[in-house]
């Protein structure tokens, strides 16, 4: 026995089959969920078979999604940079302090020798991952490699090593 077979969403055919018979009854066909006996029309151009309610209709075509327009040089940098200060934002704010502003501000403190080491070691860390985030978006305006994405950017990045307190 010939099924046809639809998405559960939208109703959409999907797919012909063939049932399974029955083990229980010999006169008997086991249909599956999301399948009908019911043969479906034959859909024109822009049109597609759902089944719906009960019954086959037919289904206009939406509108194809239009291409997304390629990022500019700017636009790249920007959501790159963005992605490279939410990363060290989020460091800092792991070690307690509002934001990698914030804690490089301790970098110079002398009073607490705790926040005077953690705020060196993050201001020497930022250093090293502006320096390679810029040197990754020039690469990328240059051609000389394929833009890549936000986490995998951050997973390059050089790594923060805590100083030991």
């Amino acid at each position: 026995m010939i099924i046809y077979h639809y998405n559960p969403d939208n109703g959409r055919l999907v797919g012909i089959g063939e049932a399974d018979p029955d083990p229980l009854d010999a006169d008997a066909w086991l249909l599956p969920a999301y399948a009908t006996t019911e043969e479906p029309p034959t859909p024109a151009e822009g049109y597609y078979a759902a089944w719906l309610d009960g019954e086959w209709r037919l289904v206009e075509e939406p509108e194809p999604e239009p291409e997304p327009e390629a990022e500019t040089p700017l636009q790249i940098q920007v959501r790159l940079a963005a992605a490279i200060q939410t990363h060290l934002d989020a460091q800092a704010r792991a070690m307690s302090y509002d934001s990698i502003y914030t804690a490089v501000t301790y970098a110079e403190e002398p009073i607490v020798p705790r926040f005077q080491l953690e705020g060196a070691a993050l201001r020497a860390w930022r250093s090293l991952v502006w320096d390679y985030g810029y040197g990754v978006l020039a690469a990328v305006i240059a051609a000389e490699r394929a833009v890549p994405t936000a986490e995998d950017l951050i997973a390059e990045l050089p790594v923060f090593v805590p100083p030991v307190v």
